[in-house]
């Protein structure tokens, strides 16, 4: 048995986690929707937290509110999926391609000025992490990525 091995909880298919990943993909949307902090740090990284959280305050700032609604993934695949022994994490990244109405309002209620409430067709690439100390094989969202289209 090599040094890999001892560390690796166990062996997968790199499809096996989808339906977590995807799972984790509406929760983390939900939970950036509607404030819900404790579910974000449930999900995400310290930094990808900080992250989601920047965003959201600039958006406060700026007197913007973000709307997330009718997301519908239309196709998710397995990017990658590998051990990094350095830092002994597994990664999984994963591609999702999705319609979402995606827009900002101000704090009347208006539409602001180039938002629209029409579907777009968005693609990102999602990574998840998880320690391969974890005692629960969690996994935690480390990072978005959006591809252009």
């Amino acid at each position: 048995m090599g040094l890999f091995d001892i560390f690796r909880k166990k062996e997968h298919n790199k499809e096996d986690n989808l339906p977590i990943f995807e799972k984790m993909f509406f929760d983390i949307q939900a939970a950036v929707d509607n404030d819900d902090e404790r579910t974000l740090k449930e999900l995400c990284t310290e930094e990808m937290f900080i992250s989601l959280m920047k965003g959201k305050a600039d958006n406060v700032r700026n007197g913007a509110t973000n709307i997330v609604e009718d997301i519908e993934i239309k196709h998710r695949f397995t990017v990658d999926a590998y051990y990094d022994g350095d830092v002994l994490q597994d990664f999984h990244e994963v591609h999702f391609q999705f319609t979402v109405s995606d827009y900002y309002i101000n704090d009347s209620g208006e539409l602001l000025p180039g938002s629209s409430k029409d579907p777009q067709f968005i693609e990102e690439v999602w990574v998840f992490t998880r320690s391969v100390y974890s005692k629960d094989n969690s996994w935690y969202l480390s990072d978005i990525e959006l591809l252009e289209n």
